[in-house]
């Protein structure tokens, strides 16, 4: 992923994955900087169908557009609006 100009390389290591009717379930690490942090990302079925990709790919681009907009990777439960950059 690119950070201020810059290539930085990161692993994801998925745990687990539940696709189910609703949509899908990822347990997934990530290590970036020789630190490594746990996520839950839940993915519902309307954006599986319009993006058409395997529920992996997602959870890659999303990890990697989250790293690349410095959103902290240590947090309680849900991002808030206010620290998810969606523009």
């Amino acid at each position: 992923t690119v950070v201020d100009g810059n290539q930085e390389e990161f692993l994801l290591f998925f745990q687990s994955v539940f696709e189910a009717n609703g949509g899908a379930m990822v347990d997934v690490s990530v290590t970036k900087d020789d630190v490594a942090t746990d996520h839950r990302v839940i993915i519902g079925e309307d954006y599986l169908q319009a993006l058409a990709m395997p529920v992996k790919d997602i959870v890659e681009r999303t990890v990697s557009f989250l790293l690349s907009k410095k959103v902290s990777r240590k947090t309680e439960g849900i991002l808030n609006s206010n620290e998810f950059p969606i523009n």
